[in-house]
């Protein structure tokens, strides 16, 4: 099998040097269409787009393969095929000032026009919106494909090394053009019947409360039947409150689709920073090294240094940034946001289907829409929540409770008896699940936050230091006789992009937020059973039977497990008494 191998590629060495042109062109075919077909997996198209697929390789057989070769034979004979450093250096400022950025203009003109079949209107906006970013996201990686291919690499072999590093760093590249797909949720508001939700506030304004002779008159929904009376065209008129529900049903429908769209883009931020800034600090420790073993003196040497310098400070300046905002956090806080508003839209639905719907609801609704807003804010300036704060606190995302008025008999079925499905046991019950939420679960996920956001500090000061370290030594290098400068410059820069990744690839702050939303979920569990169990009248507390069925499916529980749990504890209320965790959800 190793000499069946030595043998082809003995076979394609000597094609190369034969037929350089073919062989060149075949070789770029095959690499757009092994490129293309893995990033059509890594979309997620399920079905192979044959003639996407066809198109790139049309492209990198007839236009890349003969386009480097004679580029690359262009240059050599402008150069005579030197290969020293002043030359290489040469060589790679050209290329990167002709050849690719008309190669990525050129590309993604053809990809709209072509590919996709999009007017000239559209590839005109989306070059001139992309193309930028495209181009310095190139300009992070090329220059040391380029470097490597011009000093190390002999010519015939040039086009093949750089449609290889090309494949690779096609994905990156992509990331900078593509972005994500946010799929729309569709949330299905119950409908007033037979009319607009803008002709029921319409009628709501002229609404009086008064004879059945005025509504037929004020209220086109209202029909009079051929024997004079009035009725209505299906049911009931609705309330003004329902019409005000579904108002807010509207609002937070749109509060939904907001904070998916703004989380997913925090999520790109995220994704896109983090590799930018990696590529940056590893191009920059690239040059140091590159510097240090050219020979002493000359203007390659000074340009390497500056070039190492710009990009460790313009790294250590986006790291500071990302340390700040920490994106991966904001784009946790926009998703529990969504989540949220999708939980109180169901809730508001389920209202409006049980009927009859109070002021109080109306009231209730708003409140709890507005402390989700405070909770979550969508602008970054002014109003952004504290990423690195000194104290970890749970999150809060509810108004101040408020006990409810007490239900009707028939809104409950008619199981409303006696205390209202409260007794002793159920009371006693409650207090110690509150106990062990308080002792053992909260206990535990604000430890856990602590050291989580510890953590997440040390790598926030951590990244910064470590690429201003390596700035320092990329300006010593050459200029000292000792050997520290390049270890500094290189080893530092190296570290920076690990701990980079450690911090905005692992996701520390969104860990930090979702433990911190953990201890809020637990926080309003608690407030919601103190609240009714110190309230006096068991009639304007919630159904007991009801309530105990709700706790116990919050923390992931059966009923027998819920009092199991709650039977375990003594009553002498030691933190040593809980065994377990109330929830088994987290």
């Amino acid at each position: 099998m190793g000499s069946l191998a030595k043998k082809g590629l003995n076979n394609y060495v000597k094609q190369l040097q034969e037929n350089p042109l073919r062989t060149k062109v075949i070789t770029a075919g095959v690499v757009s269409a092994i490129s293309d077909i893995v990033s059509q997996k890594l979309s997620g198209i399920q079905k192979l787009q044959l003639k996407r697929l066809l198109l790139k390789v049309l492209f990198g057989a007839g236009y890349i393969g003969p386009f480097g070769h004679f580029f690359h034979l262009i240059l050599d004979k402008i150069f005579k095929g030197k290969r020293d450093t002043k030359t290489v250096a040469k060589k790679v400022l050209i290329e990167q000032c002709t050849s690719s950025p008309w190669n990525n203009l050129l590309f993604m003109i053809y990809y709209g026009l072509v590919v996709e079949g999009q007017p000239w209107v559209n590839v005109k906006a989306k070059v001139r919106k992309d193309y930028p970013s495209v181009q310095y996201t190139a300009w992070t990686i090329s220059p040391i494909v380029g470097w490597i291919n011009h000093k190390f690499l002999p010519l015939h072999f040039r086009v093949v090394f750089h449609s290889v590093a090309a494949f690779f760093c096609a994905r990156r590249i992509a990331d900078s053009i593509d972005v994500p797909k946010i799929k729309v949720t569709k949330i299905s508001t119950a409908r007033l019947p037979n009319r607009s939700l803008v002709a029921e506030l319409d009628y709501l304004n002229k609404y009086l409360p008064t004879t059945t002779t005025t509504h037929a008159k004020e209220d086109p929904y209202y029909k009079i039947n051929t024997n004079g009376s009035t009725t209505s065209g299906t049911s009931t008129p609705n309330s003004a409150e329902e019409v005000k529900l579904h108002l807010i049903m509207e609002i937070v429908a749109d509060r939904i689709e907001m904070h998916k769209n703004i989380g997913a883009q925090r999520d790109n931020w995220n994704r896109l920073l983090m590799t930018s800034v990696n590529m940056i600090t590893l191009s920059a420790s690239a040059m140091v090294g590159l510097a240090a073993a050219s020979p002493s003196g000359g203007a390659p040497i000074v340009a390497l240094k500056v070039s190492s310098t710009i990009l460790y400070m313009a790294a250590t300046g986006l790291i500071l940034v990302m340390n700040k905002i920490q994106p991966s956090q904001l784009a946790e806080e926009q998703r529990n946001a969504a989540r949220l508003f999708k939980q109180l839209h169901r809730e508001l639905k389920t209202r409006v289907s049980l009927g009859n719907p109070s002021e109080y609801d109306v009231d209730e609704a708003m409140e709890k829409v507005l402390a989700l807003d405070r909770a979550y804010p969508l602008p970054l300036l002014g109003s952004m929540l504290e990423k690195l704060p000194r104290t970890v606190e749970p999150a809060v995302w509810w108004p101040r409770q408020k006990q409810r008025i007490s239900p009707r008999k028939e809104e409950l079925g008619g199981k409303m008896k006696g205390k209202n499905g409260w007794d002793a046991r159920l009371e006693a019950e409650m207090r110690k699940i509150v106990m062990i939420l308080r002792k053992k679960d909260m206990a535990e996920y604000l430890k856990l936050g602590k050291q989580v956001l510890n953590f997440n500090k040390v790598l926030a000061v951590s990244g910064p230091l470590l690429s201003g370290l390596a700035a320092l030594g990329s300006c010593f290098v050459g200029s000292v006789s000792s050997s520290w400068p390049v270890m500094v410059g290189v080893i530092g820069g190296a570290l920076a992009s690990v701990v980079n990744t450690f911090e905005h690839g692992g996701q520390v702050g969104m860990v930090f937020e979702m433990y911190r939303a953990n201890c809020g979920f637990f926080k309003l569990m608690e407030e919601s059973i103190d609240l009714n169990i110190t309230e006096e009248d068991p009639h304007k507390r919630e159904n007991g039977e009801l309530f105990e069925i709700k706790v116990a499916l919050q923390l992931g529980r059966s009923l027998s497990e819920l009092r199991q749990i709650a039977a375990a504890v003594s009553s002498s209320h030691e933190e040593k008494d809980f065994e377990e965790f109330a929830s088994k959800l987290f």
